[in-house]
């Protein structure tokens, strides 16, 4: 996110073939794409739900050693090498039975998220040059509010697994809401500047909390087709963003277009505290299959 912005501030005013150069900085993509491949390994949880318990094994023993941690000398007994085939996941089951309700959450948390998060770094640079800022101040802008982002997912380390995830995506969100309405409503460069880089990170903050969230409330079948499904729903609703903030700028202003912002960012800590199942100290297990007001109930977290 830096790299690109800061190329789009160094390019994009001064070569007419700038934006072209930075639309092919994506390509980066791919060589992430071969990194994770190649170091990051496959999720011990499937392949156990596939029957490959020994490969399953030398993931979760090679994550031990790594930890410190002595594994058992003999693998547990197991079903057989292979276990039979768990069936498909479909994509109706994410709306119906114990998967609607969770989906249905961690949908709502994507898709007013990213709506939000999108909206605000592809719009600001755009509603400020209509505000009298001139191009080469939209850009540095948006370059030091990419700089900044990164901060926001080293902010969400050391608190990830501390508190619950539910209570912190709201009040994120709340101290979101609050500096986009003031966002909205200042002129002066340096508060502009201050209160961007302040929503950037706490923007930034809240993604690794949606991610792991949206992972945690689905069982291991369904998992990846449950937050996956989620995440790209928000990315097709987010075809509507452009549409949607010229219209509200075009009919109420300025402000309210971060008005709007600041709602967005509220709706998906409510939805999580009001309707989704707490995972911060509770097996994947439990997360996965408990009622959410159940363990909405349970005073002391339940450790794996």
């Amino acid at each position: 996110m830096p790299l690109v912005a800061w190329a789009g501030y160094f390019l994009v005013p001064h070569w007419t073939w700038g934006w072209r150069l930075v639309f092919g900085l994506g390509l980066f993509g791919v060589f992430f794409a071969w990194l994770i491949r190649r170091w990051v390994p496959e999720s011990p949880r499937w392949l156990a739900s596939r029957g490959e318990f020994e490969r399953a094994d030398t993931v979760v023993r090679s994550i031990e050693r790594s930890c410190g941690v002595e594994s058992p000398a003999v693998l547990p007994d197991a079903p057989g090498e292979r276990a039979p085939a768990p069936d498909r996941p479909r994509l109706g089951e994410l709306l119906t039975g114990a998967q609607r309700r969770p989906f249905l959450v961690v949908a709502t948390m994507w898709v007013a998220g990213l709506l939000a998060y999108s909206a605000f770094n592809t719009w600001t640079p755009t509603l400020l040059s209509e505000n009298g800022f001139d191009l080469d101040n939209t850009l540095l802008l948006s370059a030091v509010l990419a700089t900044a982002a990164p901060l926001g997912a080293l902010v969400a380390v050391p608190l990830i697994d501390r508190w619950d995830r539910r209570r912190t995506q709201l009040v994120m969100g709340a101290l979101s809401a609050a500096a986009l309405l003031l966002f909205g409503l200042v002129r002066a460069s340096a508060a502009v500047l201050v209160l961007g880089c302040v929503v950037s990170v706490l923007f930034q903050a809240a993604v690794p909390f949606l991610q792991v969230y949206s992972a945690e409330v689905f069982p291991t079948r369904i998992r990846a087709l449950g937050s996956g499904t989620a995440n790209a729903l928000s990315r097709i609703f987010n075809f509507a963003a452009p549409m949607l903030i010229a219209a509200i700028f075009g009919g109420l202003g300025y402000t309210a277009v971060f008005a709007f912002l600041a709602v967005l960012s509220l709706i998906g800590g409510c939805v999580a505290v009001a309707y989704g199942p707490r995972t911060t100290g509770v097996s994947l297990e439990a997360a996965a299959t408990a009622d959410p007001d159940s363990v909405r109930a349970t005073e002391e977290p339940l450790r794996p």
